[in-house]
């Protein structure tokens, strides 16, 4: 109901459907917090990184899973960080690393900086992301984190790197 309120493009339906999507952001029910990462998926314009932010954030799984993949929908490259909060906890972490691998080379620095962190669990999944990027300048990212981390993340970006190499043509 709300992509079709934005649909209908003039004001009257822009303000309702604006006002209907923050209902649905902040309702109680996590069906319709879902709907409304849903509907900001398939809503290319405006920015609304606040309210997805807000849903990556959201207590409940199916929700925060639903506003990662609109942020890998709508390309929104500025919520990297929101997502490698992600990394390493369980279900959602991998819906974050895959999203994180589509934002590619801007999201390298942030995986970066996870991996520097020394979180085992959150540093493994954010080198298994980075080395899935398959753009070449995450090169400088993975070579600089060799040189910065421990030897259990050398260890673990060696192997990375191996199988990195094995992707790439």
């Amino acid at each position: 109901a709300i992509l079709v309120l934005f649909a209908a493009g003039d004001l009257d339906a822009l303000i309702a459907a604006g006002t209907e999507l923050r209902r649905v952001i902040y309702s109680p029910n996590p069906e319709y917090r879902k709907g409304a990462a849903r509907a900001i998926s398939a809503f290319k314009a405006g920015k609304l990184k606040k309210e997805l932010k807000l849903l990556i954030d959201d207590p409940d799984e199916a929700v925060c899973i639903s506003a990662i993949r609109a942020v890998g929908n709508r390309k929104t490259q500025e919520l990297a960080m929101a997502l490698g909060s992600k990394l390493g906890r369980g279900k959602v972490s991998r819906y974050a690393g895959l999203t994180l691998i589509e934002l590619g080379l801007p999201a390298a620095e942030g995986l970066f900086e996870i991996i520097l962190e020394e979180n085992h669990s959150r540093s493994v999944a954010a080198i298994r992301t980075l080395c899935r990027i398959s753009d070449n300048g995450a090169e400088k990212w993975i070579i600089k984190a060799g040189e910065s981390g421990s030897t259990i993340t050398r260890s673990a970006l060696a192997k990375e790197s191996g199988l990195r190499a094995k992707r790439q043509p």
